[in-house]
């Protein structure tokens, strides 16, 4: 949407405020995310099941089993490390489309 606007800013320069708010909107909205993928990697490290503190009893390493936990945390963590990859594409491509109405 934001190159749409773009190709119209070369045919019709006052558009300029418009794109430019709409990346500053695309920027905040960025923030916003990493600051929940901060909050979030936080808790998964905070909340992480030590060796240590493995269920020693039958029944808990039953639950632990089912709960897979550790497949769990590891999903977690993968999905972060994406959010952060296309958070930094997504700044790349609005400083490149800043540049381009600069």
């Amino acid at each position: 949407a934001q190159q749409q606007l773009i190709h119209v800013y070369y045919e019709d320069p006052t558009y300029v405020n418009t794109i430019r708010t709409s990346l500053g909107q695309i920027n905040e909205d960025c923030i916003m995310l990493e600051e929940v993928m901060r909050n979030l990697q936080s808790s998964v490290e905070q909340d992480a099941v030590p060796p240590e503190h493995m269920p020693k009893t039958k029944a808990g390493k039953r639950l632990f089993h089912i709960l897979q936990l550790p497949k769990m945390e590891s999903s977690l963590r993968g999905r972060i490390k994406d959010c952060e990859k296309q958070v930094d594409a997504t700044r790349n491509e609005i400083q490149f489309l800043c540049e381009q109405i600069n």
